[in-house]
């Protein structure tokens, strides 16, 4: 699995890493229902830690990606903002 984070690159995941991204972003999504800044703010740097264990790829190659995250510092509202835009 490829994963993008913005302003970042790109980074090959394990279907572990994976399924622990799925765990972090159930838990981020109370966060942000919760209005839980800290909470939200330690789940988003958790998420990213776990992508960036993965394997960095070449920036000269650029593969689609089947995830995207915002870059490091992104607010909560912009989460909200990005959620919004997402959704049908």
């Amino acid at each position: 699995m490829i994963v993008r984070i913005m302003a970042d690159g790109q980074y090959r995941i394990s279907e572990d890493a994976y399924h622990r991204l799925t765990r972090i972003d159930d838990d981020l999504l109370a966060a942000l229902e919760a209005d839980d800044g800290n909470a939200f703010h330690h789940l988003f740097h958790d998420a990213l830690a776990v992508v960036r264990e993965g394997e960095r790829l070449d920036e000269a190659v650029l593969q689609p990606s089947d995830l995207v995250l915002p870059p490091e510092d992104t607010s909560m509202e912009d989460a909200r903002r990005l959620l919004e835009k997402d959704s049908f």
